[in-house]
């Protein structure tokens, strides 16, 4: 049923939003702004196919490593329309796009990618307890671990400074950071997918913090604006070359994934 709704709601996109603009004579003039929504929208429904699949993530090899280099390069073509259109609405509408495109890979790599077991039990939540009572700091925390969690959340502390100044203040980078590390923890625990660990919240927590500081105290963030709110003058043939590029890595992942899909019926 799954891989009928699938393909049903991919196709059915696609030709209602190509009807859309052929109706509003939009379909040349907006042609860069509809590849790249197509794009993006048939990537992202074909990663949620590919999650709901109970081992879909397996079957359809889409390890932690692959679903990064698909995000990325979803993020390089918004970034290079972002480019070719080269106005502030674009500029401050791509930096909501890209929060959502990190929130959905972190819950992608966090419930899902290598997880197989979702069982809620809010008995689970007396683990938690046990755990804080007999707790040693980084007792199991592996090198790659303390790497992997302290960097987890920068980008999350980048966007926020990129969508607004106010974010350059530390105490409102809390207020927005800590709660979705404590709710990752704590959903882990009760769904069997993961254990409760303060470590990573440390680690997490931490991480994005000091990174925050020492953009918002270097300066550092103004000239990373530069880089999201204007064009760079890139010659115009290059913003294409980008757009172009990047759009090939999706564009192969959803094709890959309507021919496995297929096999099934």
């Amino acid at each position: 049923m799954l891989h009928i709704l699938y393909i049903v709601f991919l196709i059915g996109f696609i030709i209602f939003y190509l009807l859309y603009h052929i109706h509003h004579k939009t379909l040349k003039k907006d042609i860069v702004t509809i590849i790249k929504n197509i794009i993006v929208i048939t990537s992202l429904l074909s990663i949620i196919y590919i999650l709901l699949n109970h081992y879909g993530w397996l079957y359809f090899n889409l390890n932690r490593e692959n679903i990064i280099v698909i995000f990325i390069s979803l993020t390089l073509i918004i970034y290079s329309y972002g480019l070719i259109i080269n106005k502030e609405k674009t500029y401050k509408h791509n930096i909501n796009l890209y929060l959502i495109l990190f929130i959905l890979l972190l819950i992608s790599i966090t419930f899902f990618i290598y997880r197989t077991n979702f069982s809620f039990n809010l008995k689970n939540l007396e683990n938690i307890l046990f755990y804080l009572e007999n707790y040693r700091p980084f007792a199991h925390t592996t090198p790659y671990l303390f790497i992997s969690n302290l960097v987890m959340l920068m980008p999350l502390s980048l966007l926020l400074m990129l969508k607004n100044q106010k974010y350059e203040k530390i105490s409102k980078q809390i207020l927005i950071i800590l709660p979705p590390i404590l709710l990752i923890e704590i959903v882990e625990e009760i769904s069997g997918n993961g254990s409760f660990d303060f470590d990573d919240i440390i680690l997490n927590f931490s991480g994005a913090i000091i990174f925050a500081i020492i953009l918002a105290k270097t300066k550092l963030i103004n000239y990373i604006k530069k880089i999201f709110y204007s064009d760079l003058k890139i010659p115009k043939f290059i913003k294409y070359s980008i757009y172009t590029f990047f759009s090939l890595i999706p564009l192969l992942f959803v094709i890959n994934t309507i021919i496995k899909c297929l096999n099934h019926f």
